[in-house]
């Protein structure tokens, strides 16, 4: 076969969009990205300025006064719905979807590049392909994302390909959901409409959804993206599917040991495939299945027991049980492939991979769930660290000095004029009142309860007193409406509040702080975070992708900023992902803070460790 990344068949329809279009309000079109069976892509700006990808799903023309149609397009909406309301870090985010006249019309994250670009890189360096370790680290982090939609939602993706698997700070994220289908849709629902018939399972090419189709995608992508070869050698869009539905796959490009994973993989019968995606990789990498995942008591940790031999035992039984817990973290491979967390002795396991946990879950005891946010926690770090040093709050950080005043700053590059109206949408955050809004400045208040009267005659004849204590948050805005300006942001309480009133603020203050910066802080993602100096001594628990953790690393912190923090230990930790806990750090006692290692480096006889926080996998408890 000839090594080389062929096309996905057909002729695709030219561009019905145009860039200055605005398909959605405060959306306007600016350059294509991509097109087929299915619709278009296009780079678009958002509102605030923010630039996104924006896909529209084409119906028939007569799909407005066709009643079957309009039903299949509002089908394949609730769909889209489900997935919008999954969060997961392998998964593209979908931020909007909606039915405007004959299309779906979907707003998703944009990502850097897609897992083809990496692909062509490695082909223009000499190789065949990505490197093994590698294709299998970003295969496992796909499996994962593709077992949650099926198991935990009943739904299949059905355009796995390597354009549809983004490549994001180094991670794979599933995206472009341009066909994703619910299980129980029956049959002709129009799945063939839009397919890519090179990467399509023999049961959709018939109309049929399977929970184990995406992985026969999966399969053929890893052969391609590894040697450059494809299991089959039809030239037409026809030879293809003939060949998915009635030819061997050919599979001699590959190793002896792949062969026997990939013919399972790619069995035409999905019942005679593995029971998830995920199952596959692990057979892939040599590693034995995961045992079921226990059933779930409430304490947040359970006791591992090593896997079985055999398949029996997976992550993603095709039942739709023991399913990876939602959000969970990622292991990567690392000098070749490591064992999976059940293949070694007994240990614990997570039952749910959280932003923050309490240190009890780490060290296999039971405990409540914890009750404080992470970005609370990370702002403590930050207010332990410059506190040891005398410096000021990095920028984007929440700061909290000795006298009970919280500070914020950060940069942004919205005019005033705009930031004010922006503003004005917060005003019900927290029950607050926008008390001023001037040409500089924004002040929200919220004022205590007037305590009532005392005395027999204390409510007869009286006007209350006006309330004259409460919690204010104050906006200084840039005096430039040109380039960039830094915004400071001051939460305080004012007169003397009842102490309920102070207890209950806190949470209020570093709320709406914290929505004014999400709001106005549009350029955080274009500059490093200023770091500060923390000599902390840590402990470091490696967590893998199913929820098992691993025995504890002692590590040294050297810096601490909003976004993350660098530190040095004596061994490389085995996963990608990490919890941290604090050693007389005030706010994070019993405390572990999730972390996604970013670089390692050796020096001499330590390795350096940057890392980023994982804020994102905490439900909201309001």
């Amino acid at each position: 076969m000839t090594p080389v990344l062929l096309p996905d068949c057909g002729s695709p329809p030219p561009y019905a969009k145009s860039p200055g279009q605005s398909p959605l309000p405060g959306y306007v079109l600016l350059e294509p990205l991509g097109r087929g069976g299915f619709g278009e892509v296009w780079k678009c700006e958002a509102p605030g300025g923010l630039h996104k990808a924006i896909k529209f799903v084409a119906g028939d023309t007569d799909a407005v006064t066709n009643t079957s149609t309009s039903a299949q397009l509002r089908q394949e909406l609730d769909a889209f719905q489900q997935v919008k309301a999954i969060r997961h870090p392998f998964l593209l985010s979908l931020e909007r979807v909606e039915l405007v006249g004959n299309e779906l019309v979907m707003v998703m994250e944009l990502a850097d590049r897609q897992l083809g670009d990496r692909f062509t890189e490695c082909r223009a360096q000499g190789l065949p392909g990505i490197p093994r370790e590698e294709l299998l680290g970003y295969l496992r982090e796909a499996a994962e994302a593709l077992d949650v939609i099926g198991a935990q939602y009943g739904l299949q993706h059905l355009d796995v390909k390597p354009a549809n698997l983004f490549l994001t700070a180094g991670h794979v994220q599933v995206g472009d959901y341009g066909l994703v289908s619910k299980l129980d849709a029956g049959k002709n629902r129009g799945e063939s409409r839009g397919l890519t018939p090179r990467y399509a399972a023999p049961e959709v090419l018939c109309g049929q959804v399977h929970t184990r189709s995406d992985q026969y995608s999966l399969a053929l992508v890893y052969q391609e993206l590894l040697t450059g070869t494809f299991p089959f050698n039809g030239t037409s869009a026809r030879q293809l599917m003939m060949q998915h539905m009635s030819a061997q796959p050919d599979l001699s490009a590959l190793a002896e040991p792949d062969r026997a994973a990939m013919a399972t993989a790619l069995a035409k019968q999905p019942e005679a495939r593995f029971a998830s995606c995920t199952e596959f990789v692990r057979a892939l990498a040599g590693t034995p299945p995961a045992a079921p995942a226990p059933g779930s008591g409430g304490s947040g940790v359970t006791r591992a027991v090593p896997a079985p031999s055999g398949r029996g035992g997976a992550v993603g039984p095709p039942d739709g049980t023991g399913t990876p817990a939602y959000g969970s973290a990622h292991e990567t491979l690392h000098n070749g492939a490591l064992p999976f967390a059940d293949s070694l002795p007994q240990h614990i396991r997570l039952e749910q991979i959280l932003s923050v946990v309490p240190t009890a879950w780490l060290q296999g005891r039971p405990a409540a769930h914890p009750g404080r946010p992470p970005a609370q926690v990370v702002n403590a770090i930050l207010r332990a660290a410059e506190a040891r040093t005398g410096g000021p709050a990095a920028l984007g950080a929440v700061s909290c000095g000795a006298d009970g005043t919280w500070t914020c700053r950060f940069l942004t590059t919205i005019d005033p004029r705009v930031a004010r109206v922006k503003l004005d949408l917060l005003w019900e955050e927290g029950g607050v009142a926008m008390d001023l809004r001037s040409e500089q400045r924004v002040v929200f208040r919220r004022l205590a309860p007037q305590p009532p009267s005392s005395g027999w005659f204390g409510s007869v004849g009286k006007k209350a007193k006006a309330p004259d204590s409460g919690l204010e948050v104050s906006v200084e805005l840039p005096e430039t409406s040109h380039g960039i300006g830094e915004v400071t942001v001051i939460g305080k309480y004012f007169g003397n509040p009842p102490p309920d009133f102070t207890k209950s603020g806190e949470k209020v203050i570093v709320k709406l702080i914290d929505g004014i910066r999400r709001t106005l802080n549009n350029v955080e993602d274009r500059r490093k975070h200023p770091r500060v100096p923390a000599p902390f001594p840590l402990e470091l628990f490696p967590i893998h992708s199913d929820g098992h953790v691993e025995p504890p690393i002692p590590a040294v912190c050297r810096d601490v900023s909003a976004g993350g923090m660098a530190f040095v230990c004596k061994v490389d930790p085995p996963t990608k992902h990490l919890y941290v806990t604090f050693d007389g750090v005030a706010g994070t006692a019993g405390l572990g803070v999730l972390i996604q290692i970013i670089t390692s480096e050796w020096q001499e006889n330590e390795v350096l460790i940057t890392s980023r926080y994982r804020l994102d996998l905490w439900p909201d408890r309001d």
